[in-house]
């Protein structure tokens, strides 16, 4: 699905300030890898809107959208698999809760942009 339209659309859904939300547009992707909006990923830019990238400062417990979480099967050996490749983990395998899966062990890397990208295991 692909949406190009003004960012105020009455709501201000994307949080600019109202005098810039007014007249800038907005192109949006919505990936649904299911049927129903479990894992939705949404793509937002804002062509000519430029700023300051606040990325080194995205680290939780800021607020904002700060990772992408994908499930994996045996954590450990993904994470290994992810360090044979040269990349650097944020943060290494660790117990977690997260609802509403519970207990999870999981861990992090960072991309080039600043992302996080949180890999994790259901609790057996």
């Amino acid at each position: 699905m692909i949406w190009k339209g003004e960012a105020d659309n009455g709501n201000n859904i994307f949080g600019l300030p109202a005098n810039i939300a007014r007249g800038t547009e907005a192109k949006v992707r919505i990936l649904h890898p299911q049927k129903d909006f479990n894992g939705t990923i949404e793509l937002i830019s804002f062509p000519g809107l430029e700023g300051q990238s606040f990325a080194g400062h995205a680290k939780p417990p800021n607020l904002g959208v700060l990772m992408m979480r994908f499930p994996v099967e045996n954590v450990a050996a993904y994470a290994e698999a992810v360090k044979s490749r040269g990349i650097a983990l944020n943060m290494p395998p660790m117990p977690v809760t997260i609802a509403p899966y519970g207990q999870t062990s999981t861990f992090s890397v960072r991309t080039p942009t600043g992302a996080w990208l949180e890999f994790y295991e259901r609790g057996k």
